[in-house]
């Protein structure tokens, strides 16, 4: 994968609904996916970053030959929600992905929800 001139398409939260997290109805852990991107190969990582109430988690995923082509599917602890949690806050999730190999890596666009307990 060469370096990423276009940003990648945003990770999904697979709980939110129009840009709502409910946090006491999500399951622990909480499903996230990334899309198949161009390039794809066996031997990327894939590493998710969730911030939320100050608090930050990444989470990384080596991509194998299985995978290709599909979703990568990503567990969240439920906890990065709900520790410092206040009415208003907000997630946001982006990733980057670290081509095996040489060459450059990507950046996701952002995921923004309002979190809501």
């Amino acid at each position: 994968m060469t370096t990423q001139q276009k940003a990648l398409a945003a990770p999904i939260l697979v709980e939110a609904q129009d840009g709502i997290f409910f946090i006491h109805n999500s399951k622990n852990p909480t499903p996230a996916k990334v899309s198949p991107y161009i390039n794809q190969s066996a031997g990327d990582t894939v590493a998710l970053t969730v911030t939320a109430n100050n608090n930050s988690l990444t989470v990384r995923v080596e991509v194998t030959k299985e995978d290709l082509g599909k979703p990568i599917a990503f567990d969240i602890a439920k906890k990065i929600f709900e520790d410092g949690f206040k009415e208003g806050n907000t997630a946001i999730l982006n990733y980057k992905v670290i081509p095996v190999g040489s060459g450059g890596s990507g950046q996701s666009e952002s995921l923004t929800v309002r979190l809501v307990y």
